[in-house]
């Protein structure tokens, strides 16, 4: 069956790069790599565009959220000297609309799909995640009426055009001060559900991604990596990416 350029392209995108010999996977060595990860609040769509053909432009190759977390761990090996990944926090409705048609814009002028890792909270009115959920729900809401968030299907819709769908606790609170309880009922319970919607969406989730409300990790990145979380992003302003480092990995803030 013969599919379209677009389609190809994203599925391209996931595919890994060349694996390590494997030697280099049983040798403790650092590895680092010089990469720019970008997070947005609120999207402009001439803004993002703009930044991520300034990257390519400069030779910089899109990476995703699974091949980046492959790359740090030693199990394979990215050809390009410079990388960046683009991020979007919090799942404001601009994301979606305007982050969509930037990362189509630059495909359409490319020929490259750039995926987008979106870091959503995932408070859904309290309720599981199941088929029967109105598409309509909003994965948050925090009463102000001029803040608008991602519903149910557009996250699915999101995972299904090839971007990746992650943690950012279930209701936007700054982990460093919470309990064992308080973290599970934030992290762990944000997981069930994340692994829910990508179930839903007909996409194997073959990473976990988790990023820091207000950017604080003190004494907690350890607690995330042992709920099985692979990766996970503070908010420091950070180019070169470490894998000692894996759990509190630096981002360039854009919006």
């Amino acid at each position: 069956m013969e599919i379209d350029r677009r389609t190809f392209l994203r599925a391209a995108a996931a595919l890994p790069f060349s694996s390590r010999p494997l030697e280099l996977l049983f040798q403790n060595t650092e590895v680092r790599m010089n990469t720019s990860v970008l997070f947005y609040h609120e999207v402009s769509e001439v803004a993002m565009t703009n930044d991520i053909l300034r990257l390519i432009n400069s030779g910089a190759e899109p990476i995703s959220l699974e091949n980046l977390n492959l790359s740090l761990k030693g199990e394979i090996e990215i050809p390009a000297p410079r990388t960046f990944m683009v991020t979007c926090d919090d799942r404001w409705l601009s994301q979606y609309t305007a982050g969509l048609k930037a990362v189509d814009r630059v495909q359409t002028l490319t020929d490259i799909f750039v995926p987008v890792t979106f870091f959503v909270m995932t408070r859904f009115n309290g309720q599981p995640i199941t088929e029967d959920m109105p598409e309509s729900t909003p994965s948050f809401n925090d009463g102000d009426p001029k803040h608008i968030y991602m519903n149910k299907g557009q996250l699915v819709d999101l995972i299904q055009q090839g971007h990746y769908v992650e943690n950012h606790t279930s209701n936007h609170v700054n982990i460093v001060s919470l309990s064992s309880d308080q973290l599970s009922r934030e992290v762990e319970l944000a997981e069930q559900k994340l692994d829910d919607l990508w179930s839903l969406s007909g996409v194997e989730r073959r990473v976990k991604g988790f990023a820091y409300p207000y950017g604080g990790y003190s004494g907690k990145s350890e607690y995330i990596e042992s709920v099985g979380i692979d990766i996970a992003f503070s908010t420091e302003n950070v180019n070169l990416l470490s894998s000692n480092r894996r759990f509190m990995l630096g981002r360039v803030r854009k919006s």
